[in-house]
């Protein structure tokens, strides 16, 4: 029997209104197997992709510059909207947003859907920041993005959504947190929501690309053999060989980690390619020529989370803290209080965020990408508003029933 199918058979549902739900019945109480089983979330139905649109809007106040978007409408074109914010490096149409619009729709809602920051082809054509990982600067990016896709969808569809919500999963759970708390800076009513979900943020970025570092590490002294055989016992679940519980079985806890490691470390690659193409800011020194282009893809390859946040990040950061003390900007969104980058946590807009009666939060206690006593500081920061369970890894609910309760909860 495939492993979600075991799932679905054996929960006992808990009352979800509580603070902590003690999902005992959750059979993967590893955290590094529930993460690798989050990739197994999609859409049951897979023509929940030929019926959305993939819409190109233009970005306003970027001089031509477009960005891309997906769309899956509800009949009613008063019906309630999610937008969507993907995790690091998530595309606008991947396998975790069909499986999300292929729920709401369920639900009554509209769907619109954005790339992360992080997404190297957003990098490459919609971004306006020299490199993502300044959260002020990405959340200004994300408020552009989505001021223009909600102009969009209202000239392209006539849409007149009766509520707005805005929903991000991972990094975009992080993202839309702190869009919820600066939205009483925004004079735009369309990108004032309704209601704000966060779904297994990361409390501390510096702390999550740490993690992932030494997740995709623990291979550092494996031979060729033994990473194919590794990458190849999972991918055979996704391509009908052999099913997602016979890979899980057959790993070893490093090696889950490895696959979460891996996944991550694809999207970073990506990113700082399509930088240094765009930028030429000159931390690559092979050159970008058609005859070195495996050479220079192995040098950007070998580069972890640690080295983009100190050679991308932190003096892009240094850099608009100097702009900004030299201008005097202070008080708002532009102006973050953090001297350092690597101070820089969700810790900072929590008082805010308590006070905020439109956010809910979902996670797990046991998400290995989010500080160790953070569930904690969430549960004391949002009481009734978050839905702690036990188990479930990052993002390993949402294959699950657990999720989808959630979710409902959530969105009420």
């Amino acid at each position: 029997m495939r492993l979600s199918l075991l799932i679905l058979s054996v929960f006992v549902f808990t009352e979800l209104h509580a603070k902590r739900i003690s999902n005992d019945a959750y059979p993967l109480k590893d955290p590094y197997f529930a993460t690798v089983f989050a990739a197994t979330f999609n859409a049951k139905d897979k023509s929940i992709y030929g019926r959305g649109d993939e819409n190109s809007a233009l970005l306003l106040n970027r001089q031509g510059q477009v960005v891309k978007y997906g769309f899956w409408g509800h009949r009613n074109k008063s019906a309630p909207l999610v937008v969507i914010i993907p995790g690091l490096g998530g595309s606008f149409k991947n396998s975790f947003i069909s499986g999300f619009a292929e729920f709401l729709l369920e639900q009554g809602y509209s769907v619109a859907s954005i790339s992360s920051t992080f997404n190297a082809t957003f990098y490459k054509t919609s971004a306006q920041s020299k490199v993502p990982g300044v959260t002020a600067q990405d959340v200004q990016e994300v408020r552009t993005v989505l001021r223009s896709v909600m102009t969009d969808l209202k000239k392209r569809y006539q849409l007149e959504s009766s509520r707005k919500v805005l929903m991000g999963y991972s990094l975009g759970g992080y993202h839309a947190l702190v869009a919820a708390a600066h939205e009483t800076e925004y004079d735009d009513p369309s990108i004032k929501f309704d209601r704000y979900i966060a779904l297994c943020t990361p409390t501390s970025l510096v702390f999550g690309m740490k993690a992932l570092d030494s997740f995709y590490n623990v291979s550092a002294h494996w031979s060729e053999e033994k990473v194919d055989d590794v990458i190849g016992s999972v991918a055979a679940s996704f391509v009908g060989e052999a099913s997602l519980g016979d890979g899980l079985a057959s790993l070893q806890q490093e090696e889950a980690k490895f696959l979460i490691g891996l996944s991550y470390r694809l999207s970073l690659r990506d990113l700082i390619w399509n930088i240094e193409e765009k930028q030429n800011i000159g931390i690559i020194k092979t050159p970008a020529t058609k005859y070195r282009r495996n050479e220079r893809l192995r040098e950007v390859s070998k580069l972890g989370f640690e080295d983009y946040l100190n050679l991308y990040v932190k003096p892009e950061f240094l850099r608009r803290e100097a702009l900004k003390a030299k201008s005097g900007i202070g008080g708002s969104l532009l102006s973050l209080p953090v001297k350092f980058v690597d101070e820089e946590s969700l810790v900072q807009w929590l008082p805010v965020l308590a006070n905020n009666p439109k956010v809910r939060v979902i996670q797990a206690e046991d998400d290995p990408v989010v500080t160790p006593g953070d569930a904690d500081l969430l549960e004391e920061t949002f009481g009734e508003r978050i839905q702690l369970f036990k188990y479930g890894g990052h993002m390993g609910l949402w294959p699950t029933p657990y999720g989808e309760q959630a979710l409902k909860s959530a969105l009420n």
